[in-house]
C-alpha cells in the first residue's frame, strides 16, 4: 500500500497553518477535502469526519448539477421511458411550449433550491 506525504500550507490574516499529514492513497481525496475547507482530521471525532466525508461528496454531487442546470441552452423537459428495448424519448419543446412559462418558473425555483443546498452544507462543513 502506497503512502503519500501531503503538505497543505494556508495563510489568514498573519497566521500561518501548516499540516502535514501521511495517508493511504485511497485516504488522500478525504484529506484533501478536508484541508480544502481548513479542517483537521486529528481535532475531529470519527463521527464528525465521516459527516465531513459525506457532506463533501453531496457537494461536488450539488455542484455538478448545478453547473449544468446553469447552462444557458439547458431546460426542463420531460421524456417518454423506453419499453421493450426502446430508447427514452424526450418530448419536443413545441410538444410543452404550453407550459413553456411553468418550466421556466420551476427551472429557477430548482436552480435557487440548489443553491441555497450548496450554501448550506458549506455552513455545515465549517461549523464542525
Amino acid at each position: 500500500m502506497k503512502k503519500f506525504v501531503q503538505l497543505a500550507h494556508t495563510q489568514e490574516e498573519n497566521k500561518t497553518t501548516v499540516m502535514v499529514s501521511i495517508v493511504r492513497n485511497s485516504e488522500r481525496r478525504n484529506s484533501d477535502c478536508l484541508t480544502a475547507f481548513g479542517l483537521n482530521s486529528k481535532n475531529m471525532t470519527e463521527e464528525q469526519y465521516n459527516e465531513v466525508i459525506s457532506l463533501d461528496k453531496r457537494l461536488k454531487e450539488l455542484k455538478g448539477v448545478y453547473s449544468i442546470l446553469d447552462q444557458k441552452y439547458t431546460h426542463l423537459g420531460y421524456y417518454d421511458e423506453g419499453h421493450m428495448g426502446n430508447h427514452d424519448k424526450l418530448r419536443s419543446s413545441e410538444e410543452l411550449s404550453p407550459i413553456k412559462k411553468i418550466l421556466a418558473r420551476h427551472e429557477n425555483i430548482i436552480r435557487l433550491e440548489i443553491k441555497e443546498e450548496i450554501e448550506n452544507i458549506k455552513k455545515k462543513i465549517s461549523e464542525i
